[in-house]
């Protein structure tokens, strides 16, 4: 079973044992051939009735690996999420983020990117300001106003999950396909 969902092309095989990942190189091989550079994720074989909605979420967290055939790993929290129709995921990416977008583009500032940075550096200060090159000082000052703008302060750990979430949901353009 094929179908075309938003970019994605989405290939359903039945799990019959057999390697998917040897399935996946051998199309990876083939669509190199053909001129096709594709990046190709792998989701897990579920049980249940949803099962289908969980490995397409997978398969797309997976992809973000970029390599050309990427294994599946364990169901993140964001995929879960993704998974689920009744959680307005994007929307709460959305509400969260927005004010940051706008105030970056209005005052060329770098907020989102702070975040991020802030985000994958565990909350260390030292490290955004090594990795963005800038003063510990701007770092703080951009996280201020982040915890201004949004209401969540990325130093606190429910609000560092929420600012993390909605960067996960954008970054895998989420938008809940029923």
């Amino acid at each position: 079973m094929t179908a075309v969902v938003g970019k994605d092309l989405v290939t359903v095989v039945p799990d019959d044992g057999s390697s998917a990942s040897a399935l996946a190189k051998d199309l990876s091989d083939h669509l190199l051939e053909a001129g096709i550079h594709a990046v190709i994720g792998i989701g897990g074989a579920y049980t249940k009735p949803n099962g289908v909605r969980w490995s397409y979420f997978e398969a797309r967290d997976a992809v973000a690996h970029g390599l050309p055939v990427n294994e599946p790993e364990r169901l993140s929290l964001t995929s879960l999420l993704l998974a689920s129709e009744d959680v307005p995921l994007a929307d709460m990416a959305s509400e969260a983020l927005t004010p940051l977008r706008k105030f970056d583009a209005t005052h060329g500032s770098e907020l989102v990117s702070t975040l991020e940075s802030y985000l994958n550096h565990n909350g260390s200060v030292a490290a955004v300001a090594e990795a963005l090159t800038l003063h510990r000082n701007t770092v703080r000052y951009r996280l201020a106003q982040i915890t201004d703008l949004t209401g969540y302060d990325p130093a606190q750990t429910p609000d560092r999950v929420q600012l993390w979430l909605a960067l996960a949901v954008q970054r895998l353009g989420a938008r809940n396909p029923r």
